[in-house]
């Protein structure tokens, strides 16, 4: 084990001769090919992951396009509302799920490009999430500190962090939980923080959430679907605006932070 984690060798032996090719011992070579394993089960979790994600919308959408298209039913307009509702939410769930996988070799190939411009932050938290579909029994509630100064980032990629982090919060809370950002300035910084009522993230385990295809434990969750991607992202955009993301102790519920830089917009518009 290496910090905590499994450690993988491959051996390899070979014999030692002398100058007259004389056998004098045997020699070991240990190879470490942990990253070469992890590697693997990265490559092994991305396909079974997408191939299930992708399996259930797609037979949503089949299946509720095959029902409108069955020439032996005539359908009523709220019916035909609801199908068509229901495809496009389908959709948009797909169409999710493939700009994350877009977004996350990107990030990995060093290759994500930001396009700053002038960020409204209230305007910028409401359509992330509406984007994030809030549940009926929620309540999202935000708090901006007054004057904070004009913050320079790519909005569609500071969307997408808020928007994951929201839907993170209802994933693990339910359907009725209560949902605060928070925005105020830090020193040269200003700090988004997204909290939550429920069971909170167990201390042991705030940094592995931010792990590719990593996920709480079951119990901790409710049944829903999820490529484990979300946190993997917002710390991948994140970093790519020069900020860090972090997990806050919390007596009840769960927080995560995450800071941009004021000053983003002199250093330069660089890939990650």
């Amino acid at each position: 084990m290496y910090a905590g984690r499994p450690l993988h060798l491959r051996f390899e032996t070979f014999d030692v001769t002398d100058g007259r090719d004389m056998p004098i011992g045997r020699g070991i070579i240990l190879h470490d090919i942990t990253a070469d394993r992890e590697l693997d089960r990265m490559k092994s979790n991305l396909i079974s992951t997408v191939s299930h994600e992708l399996r259930t919308p797609l037979a949503a959408i089949k299946g509720y396009a095959s029902t409108l298209l069955a020439e032996d039913v005539e359908w009523d307009s709220k019916s035909q509302k609801e199908f068509l509702s229901i495809i496009s939410n389908e959709t948009d769930r797909l169409t999710s799920l493939v700009n994350n996988l877009l977004d996350l070799s990107r990030i990995e190939a060093g290759s994500l490009r930001l396009s700053l411009e002038k960020c409204m932050i209230e305007e910028t938290i409401m359509r992330g999430a509406r984007q994030a579909h809030l549940e009926s029994g929620n309540r999202f509630e935000v708090q901006i500190e007054a004057g904070l100064p004009v913050l320079f980032v790519d909005v569609p990629r500071l969307e997408t962090v808020i928007r994951n982090l929201i839907e993170n919060s209802v994933k693990y809370a339910g359907e009725q939980a209560v949902i605060h950002l928070r925005v105020n300035r830090q020193g040269d910084a200003v700090v988004f923080r997204v909290m939550d009522d429920g069971p909170g993230i167990p201390p042991q385990k705030s940094e592995r959430i931010f792990e590719r295809f990593y996920r709480l434990d079951d119990s901790l969750a409710r049944v829903t679907s999820g490529a484990g991607l979300g946190l993997a992202i917002c710390q991948g955009l994140v970093r790519a605006h020069k900020g860090e993301i972090w997990v806050e102790p919390m007596n009840t519920g769960a927080c995560i932070a995450f800071s941009i830089p004021l000053n983003l917009y002199e250093a330069g518009n660089e890939p990650l």
